[in-house]
């Protein structure tokens, strides 16, 4: 039988929604990670905020700070990418679909990431307008609260039974 018949395009689209929301709420929660690093960037710009940076430690530098902050960055993407792979695979594998439509979710979820597409600005206006409300909080509760509110998208894109459902286009009850 052809693989292009084996494919479920609803599966695709909805595990790859639900793979980014999931990849967004990671990079949220690694911007936690040095959050003092973050904040001066984001209040002062890229050149002026090590100005307003402070330091405990002498033996950290600059460039170690903003290396590790990446790190964590990359760490959870991977975290993320590796954790929606398994649950759309444990879905197909659940409702007997095709491997390889959750390898292909990984690929295309992959690429966006590796070719920065979720940093573009219209994204993230999107996807951050819950935590935008909570700003006057500080910036700390809205990184946490748009975490929250993608991871939460992602589970119910994953999980909610009508939507498992519309995949493997059952009567929706």
């Amino acid at each position: 039988m052809k693989i292009a018949f084996k494919l479920n395009f609803r599966l695709i689209a909805i595990h790859l929604l639900a793979s980014l929301f999931l990849l967004i709420a990671a990079k949220r929660f690694a911007l936690l990670y040095d959050f003092e690093f973050v904040e001066s960037l984001y209040k002062y710009g890229y050149p002026e905020f090590i100005k307003h940076l402070h330091t405990e430690n002498d033996t950290i530098t600059m460039g170690e700070r903003m290396a590790t902050t990446i790190l964590a960055i990359a760490i959870a993407n991977l975290i993320a990418l590796v954790t929606s792979f398994s649950y759309s695979l444990f879905i197909s594998i659940k409702r007997k679909a095709f491997w390889l439509n959750s390898f292909l979710v990984l690929l295309i979820c992959y690429s966006i990431n590796i070719l920065s597409l979720l940093d573009i600005s219209i994204i993230k206006s999107t996807t951050n307008i819950v935590g935008n409300i909570f700003i006057s909080y500080g910036l700390k509760y809205a990184i946490i609260i748009n975490g929250i509110f993608n991871l939460l998208i992602s589970v119910f894109l994953f999980f909610n039974k009508r939507i498992i459902r519309f995949i493997f286009m059952q009567k929706i009850t």
